[in-house]
């Protein structure tokens, strides 16, 4: 078998002494390539157990965890077969169905050894298999009964199996993965760090980027690994009225955007003037009362008639593009149509998915952190919401109970996300 690479904290998770594994690593350290290299070490030191890889979406499994295998598989020389029975040659397969069902070909071996690989979002649907080991990828998003479905499925293999699980993650606030791992480990449990610093095959500069983008709080989650609560007191805590409230000029010579919520009442919309270092948030719209869409446009082509170079870039989230039961026209499209009977030429940068809460919160905090972002006095709704938003304690989304707040500050956060996210620097996670 050829030989195979790994990094420093993959190497202390493959000599890890537990039964039970937290493999809590930052982003871009390698922890679904551990998460792999482990599951590889059980096909060949168990190849008659069953094995299981979950993840808590199909897209995941299907696009990283299980490719992240078979890719070592391949590496190695190791013949594989997924979605399909095996060649007879490789002895009997435990399954009349192959479906998800990865098959491997270890030499001398009587049988293939066989992974069951499923999501994690209907947990229960698992409750019938038997399994010798379990690797479960990206476990900060899944609910602590489904890691309970799997550990009472570690049973009915080979006389002598050593049941194993692992699983991989970036930490996300002190749920039941610190509870069962660092606050409460049972015996047999144990956790494994690693740092995305590393990893020396990163592009050069790219935590220093991620640094300069996050808050400091932020950093130490997603790059050093560590447990903290993101979910708990004021959302934004790092903006203040005394660094990031001011004068915003609207410069007539430059392009503006405008950014909205969809919600009906209040009808929330800002806007202003930004590049590629920072964005200065000129003012708000703030409609009570069953306000339209085409109302907030209308409201700003009124206040800018005189702007000279007519030309706005509109931001907003996914339900923005949805057509509704009473018409065939999108918030987008008909925004899109106000500003162009104005004379404005207009670019849309939808977020074509919602984007996540804790993730585009701390990208808001993190422009407030590094002095991107100005807003001018005007927009005293949107100083409301920054000073006054909270998290819904105990959970990852925000308190809406107050129906005035959020929308503001929820149309800046899908500016902010779109154009000053690590997404926007093409840096996404390398696995």
């Amino acid at each position: 078998m050829a030989e195979l690479l790994a990094l420093p904290g993959q190497l202390r998770l493959l000599h890890a002494p537990f039964a039970n594994i937290l493999f809590v690593a930052g982003v871009a350290s390698g922890k679904t390539h551990g998460g792999a290299l482990w599951a590889l070490a059980q096909v060949i030191q168990q190849p008659l157990a069953v094995g299981f890889i979950g993840a808590q979406s199909y897209q995941q499994l299907s696009r990283v965890s299980l490719p992240a295998l078979m890719t070592l598989l391949a590496e190695a020389g190791i013949e594989q077969h997924y979605n399909r029975e095996p060649p007879i040659e490789w002895g009997s397969s435990r399954f009349p169905n192959h479906e998800r069902i990865l098959s491997i070909r270890i030499p001398g071996c009587k049988r293939p050894a066989q992974i069951i690989c499923g999501t994690m979002d209907n947990y229960d649907s698992h409750r019938g298999i038997s399994i010798g080991w379990a690797w479960l990828d990206e476990a900060r998003d899944m609910v602590g009964e489904a890691y309970d479905v799997i550990l009472s499925r570690l049973r009915g293999q080979p006389m002598g199996t050593v049941y194993r699980t692992l699983l991989t993650t970036t930490p996300n606030g002190f749920g039941w993965l610190h509870k069962r791992f660092v606050a409460e480990p049972v015996t047999g449990s144990g956790i494994v760090r690693a740092k995305t610093t590393e990893n020396p095959y990163l592009p050069p500069g790219f935590v220093d980027t991620l640094r300069a983008q996050y808050t400091e709080r932020f950093a130490r989650q997603e790059i050093d690994g560590e447990f903290l609560n993101l979910t708990a007191g004021q959302a934004y805590y790092a903006f203040s009225r005394i660094k990031h409230v001011g004068q915003v000029t609207i410069d007539p010579g430059r392009p503006m955007f405008f950014t909205m919520d969809w919600n009906v009442s209040p009808l929330c919309a800002c806007y202003g003037q930004s590049d590629s270092t920072r964005a200065d948030i000129a003012g708000e719209i703030f409609i009570q009362g069953s306000g339209r869409t085409a109302d907030a446009a209308e409201e700003f082509t009124r206040r800018h008639a005189g702007h000279k170079r007519k030309q706005v870039t509109v931001y907003g989230d996914m339900s923005g593009a949805n057509r509704d039961t009473r018409s065939d026209t999108t918030d987008y499209q008909i925004i899109e149509r106000v500003f162009t009977a104005a004379g404005w030429t207009v670019e849309i940068k939808r977020n074509y998915f919602n984007p996540p809460m804790i993730e585009s919160v701390e990208v808001v905090n993190a422009c407030f952190e590094h002095n991107r972002c100005m807003v001018d006095p005007s927009c005293k709704y949107l100083l409301t919401d920054l000073e006054q938003v909270a998290w819904q304690e105990g959970t990852r989304v925000l308190d809406k109970s107050n129906k005035d707040l959020t929308h503001e500050s929820d149309a800046l956060r899908y500016f902010l996300f779109k154009e000053f996210s690590e997404r926007k620097a093409g840096m996404s996670a390398i696995l």
